[in-house]
């Protein structure tokens, strides 16, 4: 990220950043990323020891996540000249968007996500993502010895990305193999009605939280500056370390929490998401505290004055990601309980009242507008969320299934 933004400044690695957004979008849209749905249901057919359902479920999954990857990758070309237009996207934005949407075709990662974190396989997720980061790292180090313009890196992104998932899939298939699932591909295909509507409500879910995920830099070009696109972009993936840091315990949280609730051990399930967030919190708070007060110093060394001179704003919204992660195991707790159609409807809320803050608050108050309605956002749904838990039914009495 430091090498990006002293080879382009804030306002060209801006653009790389609305290039990147809109195919994401895009993607979290129409690609269904069937991993969750996939963890669900199979996690309770190895706990039933039912072989030929799990393949099944893999299948199902697999064919789910090609085909919507194959229909996001249409929609995103057809759609850059009208959405370029309506934003007022310059030609180089909207003509590398379409090329980059490409990338979209290659997301069909949803079920090598949920195999290897059903699975326990978190050291090869880090293999992968560490090697995809290594070949990264080692092309823009090239890309900045020779100088190159923002658009050699527009293509940098777009392949290291397409790598990405294509390793995903072929480490799928060597686990798949060692644990005995060899020739699922050739099992009959049997329509699982409740993982496809667990799958299709996850999905919805998921593109409820586009407005604080993606759209965000679209709502700050709007009504802010290219500019300030790019120093929020450097505050947010700053501020993913967090996140990254506890992802080992993160990812084996969804997993563990079905195994748990496949067994009907529903208010077990709670405690242990309690305990998770409550060692999350131990080891996040100091980060926060050391990191936010010491940023006036590596943020001028790394990124410049362009976004050292913002730090006050970058403490604030490091707090908030902080706090996001802290909390964050009531969200896999959420939708290993099933409440996938009540989480839609929390995240529908949730994120209409970032828009609305986020649109209002940013042009009133700038970026540190647009930080505050995100932080509202996610303490919204968090309370929201634990709130539905705790009077539920399916935890005070111990029912079978979450309706």
């Amino acid at each position: 990220l430091a090498i990006i933004l002293n080879m382009l400044g804030t306002e060209k690695y801006g653009i790389i950043v609305l290039i990147q957004a809109y195919a994401l979008t895009i993607d979290q849209l129409l690609n269904f990323q069937s991993w969750q749905a996939f963890i669900k249901f199979g996690a309770e057919a190895l706990e039933n020891k039912n072989t030929q359902e799990f393949k099944q479920l893999l299948k199902q999954g697999t064919i789910l996540d090609i085909s919507t990857a194959f229909l996001g990758t249409i929609v995103a070309v057809l759609l850059i000249d009208i959405i370029g237009a309506f934003l007022g996207w310059n030609s180089i934005v909207v003509e590398y968007s379409k090329i980059y949407s490409f990338s979209i075709l290659f997301h069909f990662s949803g079920i090598p996500t949920g195999v290897l974190r059903l699975y326990s396989r978190f050291r090869l997720i880090s293999y992968q993502k560490i090697t995809v980061a290594i070949i990264k790292l080692i092309s823009l180090l090239v890309a900045y010895f020779f100088n190159v313009d923002f658009i050699a890196i527009i293509w940098i992104n777009l392949i290291c990305d397409i790598i990405g998932h294509i390793l995903l899939v072929i480490i799928l298939n060597i686990v798949l193999i060692k644990n005995g699932m060899k020739g699922w591909w050739n099992q009959k295909l049997n329509i699982n009605k409740e993982f496809f509507s667990f799958a299709i409500w996850s999905n919805l879910s998921s593109t409820l939280t586009l407005p604080s995920k993606q759209m965000d830099v679209f709502i700050t070009s709007t009504v802010l500056s290219l500019e300030m696109v790019g120093v929020y972009k450097v505050f947010k993936q700053i501020s993913s370390i967090l996140s990254r840091l506890i992802n080992p315990i993160y990812q084996s949280v969804y997993p563990e929490l079905a195994n748990i609730v496949a067994k009907k051990q529903y208010k077990q399930a709670v405690k242990t998401s309690a305990k998770i967030s409550v060692m999350i919190s131990i080891f996040i708070i100091p980060m926060i505290a050391l990191g936010g007060l010491t940023s006036p110093i590596w943020l001028k060394i790394f990124f410049g004055e362009g976004v050292s001179n913002y730090w006050v704003y970058f403490v604030i919204f490091f707090t908030y990601v902080g706090l996001d992660a802290a909390t964050a195991p009531v969200h896999p707790l959420f939708n290993a309980l099933g409440y996938v159609k009540q989480k839609f409807y929390i995240m529908g809320f949730g994120n209409l009242v970032y828009l609305i803050l986020s649109w209002y608050l940013g042009k009133s108050f700038g970026l540190i507008g647009i930080i505050n309605a995100w932080g509202c956002q996610f303490a919204l749904i968090t309370l929201l969320k634990i709130l539905y838990i705790k009077n539920s039914q399916l935890v005070k009495v111990g029912e079978t299934y979450a309706k």
